[in-house]
């Protein structure tokens, strides 16, 4: 699958469709079909920052690394 393929599907199962903005809203303030998907990107780079934390304090023990880092990254993909 390519990345167009990829977006194109990933559109199917938007459940945050942009919506018109509210009258009451300055223009420049985000809207919330924005700001959602940056609040779950920002969760998964957490998730991956702390895989990377657990190898950084448990070393060769956390073994599981590469996996989980995979996985992490495949989400924020």
């Amino acid at each position: 699958m390519n990345l167009d393929e990829y977006q194109r599907r990933a559109n199917l199962t938007d459940q945050n469709p942009e919506a018109s903005p509210r009258s009451d809203e300055p223009e420049s303030s985000p809207r919330r079909c924005e700001v959602i998907p940056l609040l779950g990107l920002v969760g998964e780079v957490g998730g991956l920052l702390s895989e990377y934390k657990k190898l950084l304090r448990d070393g060769e023990i956390h073994r599981r690394f590469r996996d989980e880092v995979a996985e992490e990254l495949s989400n924020i993909l």
